[in-house]
């Protein structure tokens, strides 16, 4: 026998199991499979029905966005307490959403299904951030009467008033509180998947984002001025404030003429005194104040018959807007005292022109107060006319003529409250758009309000800097509101290439009225330039050089002459200077000012330099003569700062 034959057959032998026992292990083996896809198939209709409820949590979060844009809607008629019920309905309607997403968060597990559950649950977290920031708002409001149901002014309930302005105290850690919640809800969306989620989910982060981003944005930025808000509103002690009306039809170098104003004293909470006039009604009777009017208002404007002393409404005669308060606030106090009205020092003058209004009425289109429709192009003229004899032409006595101002104002927040979120942007767009052109200027004696005022370039002052500068500030002296038919464009050069760098400023007029009750036939104004303090004029054009006056004012050097244009003719005038030479450090910089009230002023600055210019030309900018030559096309709508490097 074959020994290792037959070890050979008994090790096939070994291998081979018992039918009965291979059979036990397929079968169990197939067990677990069979359990394993049942539990994933269970896992999979569980996951299904999970992201149905994701989905009816959406939808549930479409129907609290409903009652949102409800409460939005009565909040912009300032029913803040109805809004608050609105918005506290959706809230709850959120949060059982929110609730929903809860009770699946266990399937964060699953990829794709877990994806869902983050971008569900993110979405809602974040839309309850806002809405809670959003409701504290219409909490807050909804003390503040801003319905008056038929009541004027100086009617108001002083309780009411007392409480509303109790409120303001409230007003700066509101806004943080506010902001600070968008900007959980900011971070909260910053942290959901961006990609993977349903479109339902997807589509509702963006808009949502978008929407929170514009209200965070804007809050932001106004926490510094809102912190100030105890300080200027009258709830701890006495606060008065001036309000002047500059018609910039009939343009003086702070912006216009001041053709009436508006007197507010708030005391305890409440507004105490509030009286609107006619800046010429405070004329009426003076013969004198015990300051003296400027020279060429005394030498050219025709109106003016006092000689040398000075009158309020011709008050804005600095393009400082820091320094003509000054000239106001004492001008008005005096005039007030000669007739007979004894006030409360004066803590904040606020100039306004009817550009800046204009500006709302763009976005509102025409609105119906007091039988006037006023729109943007006739907005100047309503408030004077209507101050000066409009109001007794309606019936109405000298206490009623207030009334106007406040309804328009009323008119317009109204108006503007029914827009949407999205364009709130606009509005708030509108409103820095006209302080940036100088169509609104703040003044506050409490430096704590002013410094605020002054970060944000809304204090109307003229820049104080070592570098090249341009002012041209147009006075209109006896020419009536002839400014809305007189066209004008400055063309700045400045030659660097000499041993003594020279500047030619040129200025184009061109009066293209023709004769009504509102114009003259004769434009008159007194031009003036500023330079840096130590420029020398060297030579003229236009006018003759004697004629040029030549002072030292605001730490400038100004340059001024009276300037007169008939109708229907041009005239250019340029003046050439030479700089000192505190003005040309390197590297080169000219900061171009806007005359406050001014409206887009075609400008062109041209700079010719001894070595290339070391910029990359934008839109509207060229360079040539080998890159020496700078040129650009702008109008002057805000100050403007241009600088170069060699």
């Amino acid at each position: 026998m074959d020994i290792h034959g037959l070890e050979h057959d008994f090790s096939l032998a070994s291998d081979i199991q018992p039918p009965s026992l291979q059979s036990k292990r397929t079968k169990f083996v197939w067990y677990i499979i069979g359990a394993i896809g049942a539990f994933l198939i269970l896992i999979c209709v569980i996951a299904g029905i999970e992201v149905f409820s994701l989905m009816n949590a959406i939808k549930k979060s479409a129907q609290a966005k409903q009652m949102i844009e409800r409460s939005l809607e009565q909040a912009s008629v300032f029913d803040f307490a109805d809004a608050h019920l609105t918005l506290e309905t959706g809230k709850g309607i959120m949060e059982n959403a929110q609730k929903q997403v809860e009770g699946v968060r266990v399937l964060r597990v699953i990829p794709w299904v877990g994806t869902q559950v983050r971008g569900a649950d993110g979405l809602l977290t974040a839309g309850v951030y806002a809405l809670d920031g959003i409701d504290r708002a219409f909490v807050w409001a909804s003390d503040i009467p801003f319905k008056t149901q038929g009541e004027t002014v100086v009617s108001i309930d002083p309780e009411k008033s007392k409480k509303a302005f109790s409120r303001l105290l409230e007003f700066p850690s509101l806004v943080i509180m506010v902001n600070n919640l968008f900007v959980q809800a900011l971070d909260t969306l910053d942290a959901l998947p961006k990609t993977g989620v349903v479109s339902e989910i997807s589509d509702s982060q963006k808009t949502l984002r978008s929407q929170i981003t514009l209200v965070e944005k804007t809050l932001s930025q106004y926490v510094p001025l809102a912190q100030t808000l105890p300080h200027v509103s009258g709830v701890s002690d006495d606060k008065s404030y001036l309000w002047i009306l500059m018609n910039n039809d009939e343009l003086r170098p702070t912006g216009g003429y001041i053709s009436a104003y508006a007197y507010t004293n708030f005391s305890d909470g409440a507004l105490k005194e509030f009286f609107v006039d006619n800046s010429r009604n405070l004329d009426t009777g003076i013969t004198a104040t015990s300051k003296k009017a400027p020279l060429p208002i005394q030498k050219y404007d025709t109106e003016h018959g006092l000689g040398e002393h000075w009158l309020f409404h011709d008050a804005s005669w600095s393009p400082d807007y820091p320094t003509a308060v000054q000239d106001i606030m004492a001008l008005f106090t005096e005039q007030t005292k000669k007739q007979g009205k004894e006030l409360k020092k004066i803590d904040g003058v606020v100039a306004i022109t009817p550009s800046f209004v204009g500006k709302f009425l763009m976005l509102t289109g025409p609105v119906d107060v007091q039988g006037y429709r006023i729109d943007a192009t006739n907005v100047s003229d309503v408030l004077e006319i209507d101050a000066h004899r409009g109001f007794r032409e309606r019936g109405l006595s000298e206490e009623q003529r207030k009334q106007l101002i406040f309804d328009l104002g009323t008119t317009l927040l109204r108006t503007l409250g029914k827009r949407g979120v999205n364009e709130w942007s606009q509005i708030v767009s509108t409103f820095e758009q006209g302080m940036n052109e100088k169509h609104m200027m703040v003044f506050h004696a409490d430096e704590a309000v002013q410094g605020k005022v002054r970060e944000k370039g809304w204090d109307g002052s003229i820049a104080q800097q070592q570098n090249d500068y341009l002012m041209v500030a147009d006075a209109n002296l006896g020419s009536f509101k002839s400014d809305i038919g007189v066209d004008r464009t400055i063309e700045y050069s400045a030659d660097l290439t000499g041993n003594q760098p020279s500047i030619s400023v040129t200025i184009n007029y061109q009066n293209k009225n023709t004769l009504m009750w509102k114009t003259r036939p004769v434009y008159r104004t007194y031009t003036r330039v500023y330079a840096p303090q130590g420029a020398r004029l060297i030579g003229s054009i236009g006018i003759d050089q004697h004629n040029v006056d030549v002072a030292q004012e605001l730490q400038k050097t100004s340059f001024g002459m009276l300037v007169e244009l008939p109708i229907g003719r041009k005239k250019t005038i340029t003046l050439t200077y030479v700089l000192p030479s505190t003005a040309l450090k390197a590297p080169y910089s000219l900061m171009v000012q806007k005359q406050p009230g001014t409206q887009d002023i075609p400008l062109k600055v041209e700079v010719v330099s001894p070595r290339p210019l070391n910029i990359l030309p934008q839109k509207g900018e060229r360079l040539s003569k080998d890159k020496m030559r700078y040129e650009y096309d702008t109008r002057l709508r805000t100050d403007q700062t241009y600088t170069f490097s060699f």
